[in-house]
């Protein structure tokens, strides 16, 4: 009898795990054919002459951001915005957004835009390493993952939040779904 209830408990917990409502909403997706290795995707040694700067330096270094003078901005996985000098091989910290940097870009002014998958879309003074918030969210919701940020030749800041739904530490699920969730914004300084 002792046996009969223990599989039976199984059975009905193995059944509760398989139809528990997760709000994963999956969607169906078919991937075109591969393109084939001609044109631009032809084998190449391109990339074998390059010199590799700053190897372990910036650590999760998603994008990079080189000012007038040849400096060059990146953001760490710890939050920290570094500059990387390649004159003399200097590595400073600059701010630390308290997040992830993971998209940069120069404005008219000169600040370093940031787009940040925690603290949304801001603006670091290069003298001070003040930071400002710029933008967390639009109609009272916040952005989920912003992930790059360009500056256009009209001086707007054109971002991306690679998911609403789910944010930098649910990106699995996202990955799972397959669906639509991204969004891209422009911000506009002079309003």
């Amino acid at each position: 009898m002792l046996k009969k209830s223990f599989f039976l408990l199984i059975a009905l917990l193995l059944l509760y795990l398989l139809l528990w409502p997760n709000g994963v909403d999956p969607a169906s997706w078919q991937p075109p054919p591969a393109p084939a290795y001609a044109g631009p995707y032809e084998q190449n040694t391109r990339l074998q002459e390059m010199e590799l700067l700053f190897a372990d330096q910036c650590e999760g270094c998603e994008d990079v951001a080189v000012d007038p003078a040849g400096r060059i901005y990146g953001g760490a996985v710890t939050g920290e915005l570094q500059l990387l000098d390649p004159r003399d091989g200097s590595v400073n910290v600059l701010a630390n957004t308290g997040g992830r940097p993971l998209g940069l870009d120069f404005d008219r002014n000169g600040r370093l835009i940031v787009a940040d998958a925690y603290q949304g879309l801001l603006a670091v003074d290069l003298q001070s390493g003040e930071t400002e918030e710029l933008s967390k969210g639009l109609a009272g919701r916040n952005f989920g993952f912003t992930d790059d940020v360009e500056v256009g030749p009209d001086g707007r800041y054109y971002f991306s939040d690679a998911s609403w739904k789910y944010g930098v530490g649910r990106y699995k699920l996202d990955l799972l779904e397959h669906r639509p969730y991204g969004s891209l914004f422009v911000y506009d300084p002079a309003t």
